[in-house]
């Protein structure tokens, strides 16, 4: 439970921004939603793999999603919100380069590797935020 846990934050935090002070995770863009339901999918389906009926019966489809629901904001409410989204943001892609520069000199290749794909990934959604809330 735990591995698919973490493997379902993985590919949503790609496509995604979790604002804590909100308590939420954010998006600015279609390909997020299509995400959410490909991971939906995925949780389920690896969840199924699973005998978590001789524990309880349970209805995974029910239970376990991940759903993208629209919402709308007032144009000042969703700055507050874009802002706090970009300032966790940058604040996740600092904290990567931070990692990056132990792992080169630990010459930690396959972290390195990791963590170079991952500040990517943070950069194109900051980006994103950006050119989003740019646009309001």
């Amino acid at each position: 439970m735990e591995g698919i846990r973490r493997a379902t934050y993985e590919r949503i935090e790609r496509v995604f921004a979790y604002v804590e002070e909100y308590g939420v995770w954010v998006a600015v863009t279609e390909e997020a939603v299509k995400e959410a339901q490909k991971v939906s999918e995925w949780v389920r389906s690896e969840l199924s793999k699973l005998p978590l009926n001789q524990v309880k019966n349970i209805d995974i489809d029910k239970i376990y999603s991940v759903k993208a629901v629209p919402v709308y904001l007032e144009p000042d409410d969703a700055k507050e919100l874009l802002n706090a989204a970009v300032t966790h943001l940058s604040a996740d892609a600092e904290e990567l380069e931070r990692r990056i520069k132990e792992a080169e000199e630990q010459q930690k290749r396959s972290a390195l590797k990791r963590l170079s794909n991952d500040l990517q990934y943070k950069r194109a959604l900051l980006e994103a935020f950006r050119k989003y809330l740019s646009s309001i």
